[in-house]
């Protein structure tokens, strides 16, 4: 799937330092392209979340970027255009509701119509001017079971509140609090939490990834053992995995919680 927004449209949910940024790396920016990648391949139970299964999403999201790109320049060869995959200027979320590829959830996630929050964003910066539809971001159906699930509070009527997510705390450095080592141990968790997601109806009918890297060579759960003893090692067995990006450290101290009696 894929749309289109005008930046006209997205500013006002950018900050002046975004704007300059996005206008600096693409002089003349008109608008950009949102695409989703669909990542789900199995529901089986494990202590990795669902999106860090398989392959590292920076890679295997860039490439498929670079194949939209090389279709775009055959179409458009004169306009630039510049991928984005996770660190972008702009806010991505938005950005793919406001090019009508779904809605956004309160749980801050996209939610489509054929693959549910189970999908990557990609964007693709541009020169080009394209008219498109006006499509207003629009909300989820309000349920509220995303929040009612929320192990650590960090979803709320009042907003989402990162610091307080399960998911951003398994990914941390260093010692955790009691109660963040409780909430670990709880819901069995060594990195990412899926729970908002699990518990969402709209997930309900979610499909199958058909992208290779997310679908073949899965690792659902890791143990101890699984961790090699230095961080040299450790990067060369799982560089291919979004799980490596914090160095062994937290996966390392996370098993450790999952493993005590």
């Amino acid at each position: 799937m894929s749309g289109y927004v005008a930046l006209e449209r997205l500013r006002r949910f950018m900050t002046d330092a975004d704007i300059a940024r996005a206008e600096a790396a693409v002089p003349g920016i008109k608008g950009v392209f949102a695409y989703v990648f669909p990542y789900l391949a199995d529901m089986s139970e494990g202590n990795i979340s669902l999106y860090a299964r398989g392959e590292d999403y920076h890679a295997a999201v860039r490439r498929e970027l670079e194949r939209r790109i090389e279709e775009l320049r055959r179409e458009y060869p004169n306009a630039a255009f510049l991928p984005y995959v996770d660190a972008s200027p702009f806010p991505e979320v938005r950005a793919a509701a406001m090019a009508g590829l779904g809605v956004i959830g309160k749980n801050n996630l996209l939610i489509t119509p054929k693959h549910g929050s189970f999908v990557f964003i990609g964007l693709i910066a541009t020169d080009l001017r394209l008219e498109a539809e006006p499509c207003a971001p629009s909300v989820c159906i309000g349920c509220g079971a995303c929040i009612d699930a929320c192990p650590t509070g960090a979803l709320s009527v009042n907003g989402f509140d990162a610091l307080r997510c399960l998911s951003d705390i398994t990914q941390r450095k260093g010692e955790l609090s009691e109660n963040e080592k409780r909430l670990v141990k709880a819901c069995n968790t060594a990195w990412g939490c899926d729970i908002c997601q699990l518990v969402c109806p709209m997930n309900g009918g979610a499909e199958r990834t058909d992208i290779e890297g997310f679908a073949t060579d899965l690792i659902t759960s890791l143990r101890s053992c699984d961790i090699p003893p230095t961080q040299a090692e450790f990067k060369r067995r799982y560089r291919s995995r979004a799980f490596s990006w914090r160095g062994r450290g937290p996966l390392e101290r996370n098993l450790a919680l999952l493993e005590q009696e």
